[in-house]
């Protein structure tokens, strides 16, 4: 009997691409992004084995590589370091790391979902969709409990996603991708993911989220061929998923707060301000987190304070625009009405083989993340799952070479929900039509061998990269041991494992000046050098600078320190860390006046700021300023509520 041919990778491939979400690496720097990204390209590297079903329309393909020049072009021309730019930044790595597996995963949807496809490889996207909707529901429920995972924030529900906003949002697309297989064939497994998929998406209280499980219903009225009735099933999950965060304190508390809405809109302001100095290039891919800190103001700075400042201005057309000008935001508007206005017309044809349901719960999906994306930013968790199914919703055929008769065989029944069953007969190619899915020509060979060497050459590179998250851990640990000599062969062996991570050195010389701060004998010396390295791949940073003068104060160069700490306040004037060790370097050259002002500026923008207070207490101490009883009380008072 024939079989269908590589039917095996091609399951292997979709449940490795859907699959990916639940990926962790407990232990890690990094622990919800750089597991996910090995495992996606991993799955690409399986897909491009796989015969095509189906290929990206030639429209949608030469918009992505129109994107990817101007990338480049501002990534060349930014001031983040245009290598660094080129392979994204800490901690999502969206450049040459991420985003080619992005545009990866839609072009394996329209491969391994295009035109050619049969429905069993549906059932493997849903089975396994369910499969991360109870893997995410269950976390989620155990966080709920009171306890946390390794990497979540700790305070709001992130499951293995590791933020609340994420977690939610894709609650909501594995919501929309396997309601309308469950109306449609009431099995127990996609039912059991709906429910987790709920379950999920109301604990997180993300209102993102229950935005984008709205518009994707909305887009379910437009596109069913099955009635209104999974467009009618869909809103009243959302009505009902928002009564049940609203019972959940937490969940209740992130969905009545106003506080991030107020935060988003300076966001914003900040970011189109921001813009106005840059409008054709941007700031350049990865380059938003050191550009926008001179132009936060008052607003910011009260509203929403300088502790963990975002990498992302928090909205796709924004988060294109500022990363290559206004002119990459109206590529990505074409893009996203090019998927809309393809995947509707895929949704609505009688395409023969692919259940009814199966194109429309993807379209809702991209749908409703678009959506959530207005207010939320792209990630390894949602973001490849998202552009899967964004592939398969606007497949056109293979590429058109030479049509043959395929065999068929019996593996499955005809039935009214798009399912096989025994008796049933298909073609083994995976059309129904009794043909067999078109050979490549050589165009489409050589554009499989790129992606073949290209998937594979970032499965190495991630794997590595996964690797060295074990060696930084251990890096860690000998700081925190105050072993220098450990500490600097781990670092040096996980920077050799991720040689494109600058971030890292950046990482580490700040590991290095905690040595040196705390008197380590060496130490100063090896901050110095990391510092020196991080500060070249990284020139806009100012946290590597900051790790740089602490090495050149601590090793007996204060006025270098200065200089280098100068530079750095010129371009984030409010930077607290940055502050305080601008003030310890004045008040070692004598300057006590100066260093007052900074730790009072310091604890301005900062009033948690421990050191800063410690600090200050002292400096105030010197001067025999009344306010030094305070300060230090304040120190210790904040030290207490850390240690509760």
């Amino acid at each position: 009997m024939t079989v269908r041919p590589r039917g095996d990778a091609a399951t292997v491939a979709l449940v490795l691409l859907v699959g990916a979400p639940l990926v962790v690496v407990p232990g890690a720097t990094s622990v919800h992004v750089l597991g996910k990204l090995a495992v996606v390209a991993v799955g690409l590297l399986v897909a491009a084995h796989v015969p095509a079903s189906g290929r990206l329309p030639r429209p949608v393909v030469a918009v992505l590589a129109v994107g990817a020049v101007v990338l480049v072009a501002a990534a060349a021309l930014s001031d983040v370091g245009t290598a660094a730019a080129l392979a994204g930044r800490w901690p999502r790595y969206e450049g040459m790391i991420a985003l080619p597996l992005y545009a990866g995963a839609a072009w394996a949807g329209a491969r391994l979902l295009g035109p050619g496809a049969d429905a069993a490889r549906w059932r493997v996207v849903h089975r396994t969709a369910a499969v991360v909707a109870l893997g995410m529901a269950a976390v989620a429920l155990v966080e709920a409990a009171g306890l946390r995972l390794p990497g979540a924030d700790g305070l709001r529900i992130g499951s293995l996603q590791g933020n609340a906003s994420e977690l939610g949002v894709l609650g909501a697309v594995l919501l929309l991708t396997l309601l309308p297989v469950t109306v449609a064939t009431r099995r127990p497994l996609p039912f059991a993911g709906v429910l987790a998929a709920a379950i999920t998406l109301a604990a997180s209280g993300s209102r993102a989220g229950l935005a984008a499980l709205v518009a994707g219903g909305v887009l379910l009225l437009v596109t069913s061929r099955s009635g209104r009735r999974p467009a009618l099933v869909t809103l009243t999950a959302a009505a009902g998923v928002t009564t049940l965060a609203l019972l959940v304190p937490a969940a209740r508390a992130r969905l009545l707060t106003t506080s991030t809405v107020e935060g988003r809109a300076v966001l914003w302001a900040d970011t189109l301000e921001l813009l106005r100095g840059s409008p054709l290039l941007g700031v350049g891919p990865s380059g938003f987190v050191d550009a926008v800190g001179p132009v936060h103001g008052a607003q910011w700075l009260t509203r929403v304070g300088v502790q963990d400042p975002p990498d992302s201005p928090h909205s796709w057309p924004l988060q294109a625009a500022v990363a290559g000008g206004w002119g990459l935001a109206a590529l990505a508007a074409v893009l996203a009405v090019l998927v809309v206005v393809l995947g509707t017309r895929r949704a609505r044809s009688d395409a023969p083989g692919v259940p009814a349901w199966a194109l429309g719960g993807a379209l809702a999906a991209v749908v409703g993340y678009g959506t959530a994306l207005l207010t939320h930013f792209t990630a390894p968790g949602t973001t490849p799952l998202v552009a899967l199914l964004a592939g398969a919703a606007v497949a056109a055929a293979p590429a058109r070479s030479r049509l043959t008769p395929a065999p068929v065989i019996a593996c499955g029944g005809g039935g009214g929900d798009g399912h096989e069953r025994p008796g049933h007969h298909i073609a083994a190619a995976g059309r129904g039509d009794g043909t067999s899915v078109p050979g490549p020509g050589r165009a489409t060979a050589a554009t499989d061998a790129l992606w073949r060497a290209g998937a594979a050459a970032l499965s190495v590179v991630l794997a590595a990269a996964v690797a060295g998250e074990a060696v930084l851990g251990t890096a860690y640990r000998r700081v925190g041991e105050g072993d220098l000599a450990g500490a600097v062969t781990a670092f040096g062996t996980a920077q050799r494992l991720r040689p494109w991570d600058a971030d890292l050195t950046a990482h580490a010389a700040a590991a290095f000046a905690t040595l040196a701060s705390s008197g380590v004998p060496g130490a100063a010396d090896v901050a110095v050098a990391w510092g020196t390295s991080a500060s070249a791949r990284l020139p806009a940073s100012v946290p590597a600078a900051t790790a740089l003068s602490v090495g050149l104060r601590t090793s007996g160069r204060p006025h270098e320190a200065l200089a280098v700490l100068d530079d750095a306040l010129a371009r984030q004037p409010h930077a607290p860390d940055t502050l305080v060790q601008r003030a310890v370097t004045r008040a070692t050259l004598g300057d006590l006046d100066g260093a007052r002002e900074d730790l009072d500026a310091a604890v301005a923008v900062a009033p948690d700021h421990v050191v800063a207070w410690e600090q200050l207490a002292g400096v105030l101490a010197r001067l025999g300023d009344a306010r030094a009883e305070a300060a230090a009380g304040r120190a210790r008072d904040l030290q207490a509520s850390f240690a509760d």
